[in-house]
């Protein structure tokens, strides 16, 4: 206030005069105002020109047969349920007694076209006319869209990042490492231990070796470091619009934790300085595939065992046959001598006791058989 004025001078407007310095204000704002009675009717007594040309229309005439010169006039029929609800919950609570309400809602131009707006109101008795609100408004569409959009892409990260158990994000300009989406206690802990809670950011070279030392098992720490510093990163990244590095690391147990991670490029205004890495925890689905892999090969051992004792059974049928082939041709041979020399003593019994030994031959050929039937069959 100016020293020099004595405050018990100054002219306090009545209701005659009020509404003039009102437009003259008003029509200075870059956004919409306006003020309505705080009565059952709700009568608009005043919109400044930047609210008329927000609802699209050119005339004062158009403005009110198209909101009707009411306050809920204004507001589209589906949204104001939630605007009265809002407004009377915010002036019941007696600590906003200084503060403007709040509340968003859309509106429907004259073409039926919909925008958002934002609208600060405010209880206020006005020189001859009594208990009002005054409203500032504000076109907020853009902003709304952008909202949306955000949210949506939020929603699409957050359903393309439910295989992961914890997601990055890495600037490869700065080296900044951002912690975007923690779910896996395990992954949880580790991000806390080494410097990057969820939100926050950590030096990426620093967190790399720490992450490394703390928990890769020795084996695959070399391998790692190699695969995922900055150089490899930015030398892939290039060529590769996602790859995917395997590792193994020290579970909370004691165990070991077999670990997928996944580098995809995010390319920012015709860039790619920045990768996106999701870490998952693949043990399950590796020990799996071990176990499945080594059934597999026992399966395979099995059968290559079972082809190859085939065909040493069919060898040693084939030459068993042939040594049985042998006995059986000498019993015959010296059986038919023997019937033919059968008056002659001396000869028959000759041939008899070759009969005779050519049958232990193939006596013996039959125990050997029947013993490896015995030992097959167990």
């Amino acid at each position: 206030m100016n020293k020099n004025i004595d405050p018990k001078s100054m002219h306090l407007p009545d209701g005659s005069d009020i509404m003039p310095i009102i437009n003259w204000f008003s029509e200075q704002m870059p956004g919409g105002f306006f003020v309505y009675r705080a009565d059952d009717s709700q009568e608009l007594l005043y919109a400044n020109q930047a609210t008329i040309q927000l609802f699209g229309c050119a005339t004062k005439e158009e403005f009110r047969e198209l909101t009707g010169c009411t306050f809920r006039g204004l507001v589209h029929p589906e949204d104001w349920s939630f605007v009265q609800t809002t407004i009377d919950s915010q002036i019941a609570d007696e600590r906003n007694d200084s503060q403007m309400d709040f509340v968003e809602y859309r509106i429907i131009q004259k073409d039926g076209s919909i925008r958002w707006v934002e609208d600060y109101g405010h209880y206020a008795t006005l020189p001859g006319y009594g208990a009002v609100y005054y409203v500032f408004l504000k076109d907020i569409t853009e902003k709304r869209q952008i909202q949306s959009e955000n949210k949506l892409a939020a929603e699409v990260i957050e359903g393309l990042s439910v295989d992961y158990s914890c997601i990055y994000l890495l600037n490869l300009e700065t080296g900044n490492l951002c912690a975007y989406h923690l779910k896996n206690d395990l992954f949880r802990e580790i991000s806390r231990k080494i410097g990057i809670p969820e939100g926050q950011t950590a030096n990426w070279s620093e967190v790399l070796q720490a992450y490394a030392k703390e928990y890769i098992i020795p084996e695959d720490q070399e391998t790692f470091l190699a695969e995922i510093s900055n150089g490899r990163l930015l030398e892939r990244i290039a060529s590769e619009d996602s790859f995917t590095v395997n590792y193994r690391c020290h579970s909370q147990n004691g165990g070991i934790v077999y670990v997928s991670m996944t580098v995809n490029r995010v390319a920012r205004d015709g860039n790619s300085a920045h990768a996106v890495l999701g870490y998952r925890d693949v043990t399950k689905e590796t020990l799996a595939f071990q176990k499945e892999l080594s059934e597999k090969m026992e399966m395979e051992f099995e059968l290559e065992r079972e082809k190859h004792a085939n065909e040493i059974k069919s060898q040693f049928l084939f030459n068993v046959s042939h040594d049985i082939r042998t006995p059986m041709n000498a019993i015959m041979g010296y059986a038919g001598l023997a019937k033919r020399h059968i008056g002659e003593p001396d000869q028959s019994k000759d041939y008899l006791e070759k009969v005779e030994e050519a049958g232990s031959q193939l006596l013996s050929l039959i125990d050997d058989l029947l013993e490896m039937s015995s030992i097959e069959y167990g």
